[in-house]
């Protein structure tokens, strides 16, 4: 039995809820962004969800992260580095990786940790915004 995975389309949304809103994402990108550097989006309970992005060699410093209208922006520049390298296998270019988030997604922390870049955000909907039951007379 074949089975069908959106995991494609989710790779740069985070926090949206509705299928169709992904289709509609995915086919109104008009660019394409390159695959570095590698991350994972991690949703867990409470409507909570990481970004993790591996950036061996970057420094904290050399990172710039900006939330404007419900994207994210992650960009680094360039190590300088003036040793004379026999083999460089760790990246050190600049690049640019956008995430469009959902209504309500916030960013909550973000640290460096073992070469990782640990973007914390949390879906807090606004309190007139949630669900209400209605009590029956």
């Amino acid at each position: 039995m074949n089975t069908f995975s959106i995991a494609p389309l989710m790779r740069n949304s985070v926090g949206f809820d509705r299928l169709e809103q992904f289709f509609n994402q995915s086919m109104t990108r008009n660019n394409i962004s390159s695959s570095f550097p590698h991350y994972n989006i991690i949703k867990s309970e409470n409507d909570k969800y990481q970004i993790i992005l591996a950036l061996a060699g970057y420094d904290k410093k050399n990172i710039e992260i900006i939330h404007k209208n419900n994207n994210l922006t992650i960009s680094g520049d360039l190590i300088d580095d003036d040793r004379n390298f026999i083999y460089r296998g760790i990246a050190s270019r600049k690049f640019e990786k956008s995430f469009e988030l959902a209504e309500h997604v916030e960013i909550d922390s973000a640290k460096m940790e073992n070469g990782l870049l640990i973007i914390e955000l949390i879906k807090n909907i606004p309190a007139e915004l949630q669900p209400k039951q209605i009590i029956i007379n």
